[in-house]
């Protein structure tokens, strides 16, 4: 992944909202449209197990990197809780990203799952996620209806998990277009079933 030096004055979002404790390691931001639209999907009744691909851009100041998750694409995978993700998945979430999401950079996955079994999420870091789309930088895991979030980074082989990050507001177009077109394609699968 490309990580961008800036001015060391920069203090990132202005428009932010912590969650959790933040230390002085790297940080996690993450812009409202990119959550929203996951927790959409952790509460939606029919959701089992999915994954979704986080995209957006990194900065590294004084050797603190800034992982900033402006967009997200979500796959239904009803094998992703065991860690055996099908190479369809994700190349999927990633001709999203490409037609969608051409700006932003891969930075990790966000698993959804309705039941946690056992280390899932690190059977999916050791599985097809690292190679069949590079090494992820972090991690997000939501567990169905209840949307509990939790974040991991990968300063080393194994995951860490975060005691806080950012929920952060800014003009955001490409996931606010995804977002409207992603509502519109739901109601029309509604009023399908239901009949006009």
């Amino acid at each position: 992944m490309n990580t961008t030096q800036e001015c060391v004055n920069r203090k990132g979002p202005k428009n932010k909202k912590q969650i959790g404790r933040i230390g002085k390691g790297d940080k996690i931001y993450i812009e409202d449209y990119a959550v929203t639209y996951l927790n959409q999907i952790a509460r939606a009744s029919e959701t089992k197990n999915g994954l979704a691909g986080l995209f957006g851009t990194c900065r590294e100041i004084e050797g603190i990197k800034e992982y900033y998750i402006y967009a997200a694409a979500y796959q239904e995978c009803e094998s992703a809780s065991g860690g055996n993700i099908p190479r369809e998945t994700v190349q999927k979430i990633m001709r999203c990203r490409g037609e969608l999401f051409p700006e932003y950079f891969f930075l990790g996955w966000a698993l959804i799952f309705s039941e946690n079994k056992g280390r899932m999420w690190e059977n999916c870091y050791r599985s097809r996620m690292e190679t069949l789309a590079g090494r992820p930088e972090l991690l997000m895991t939501l567990k169905c209806k209840t949307c509990e979030e939790h974040f991991y980074l990968y300063p080393t082989e194994m995951p860490k998990e975060t005691d806080g990050y950012f929920i952060f507001y800014e003009q955001n177009d490409a996931m606010q277009s995804f977002l409207i077109d992603w509502h519109g394609e739901i109601n029309k699968d509604k009023c399908d079933e239901e009949g006009d």
